[in-house]
């Protein structure tokens, strides 16, 4: 019997839609249909959703509640990942938040907003596999 993956941090995080398209990659994702989407709480192009960092991998779900044209969740090991960054939203104001960008083998990148405390979720990137990195400046 293995044992559960340690969770390292938990939180609220938004991923660009164009970057949630990949059905190879991300198979339990599907795109909702027009009239099924909220539009109360939506920015356009970002679906909503928790994020685990655990010592397996990174573990992404939806938020049925704040809109978005995705609906599922995804799982990503640490094997697949190179580097997980936190870094400034450009042209927004980053009190209580952030970009956390995170580069797959094959140099894809996925594009995150976050809500919370950059140390935090820096910590939890330095206890990973891809250790510290992403300074916040």
């Amino acid at each position: 019997m293995s044992a559960s993956p340690t969770n390292l941090w938990t939180g609220r995080v938004s991923f660009d839609e164009a970057d949630l398209k990949d059905r190879s990659r991300f198979p339990d994702i599907r795109r909702i249909k027009r009239a099924e989407i909220s539009k109360i709480g939506n920015q356009e192009g970002r679906t909503f959703g928790s994020l685990r960092i655990e010592s397996d991998g990174l573990r992404w779900k939806d938020s049925n509640t704040l809109g978005g044209q995705f609906q599922g969740h995804f799982f990503l090991p640490w094997s697949i990942i190179d580097d997980l960054e936190v870094q400034k939203i450009p042209h927004k104001i980053n009190i209580g938040g952030g970009a956390l960008v995170v580069t797959l083998n094959g140099n894809q990148r996925m594009f995150g907003e976050f809500i919370g405390s950059k140390k935090k979720l820096q910590r939890a990137i330095a206890s990973t596999p891809v250790g510290p990195s992403g300074t916040f400046t």
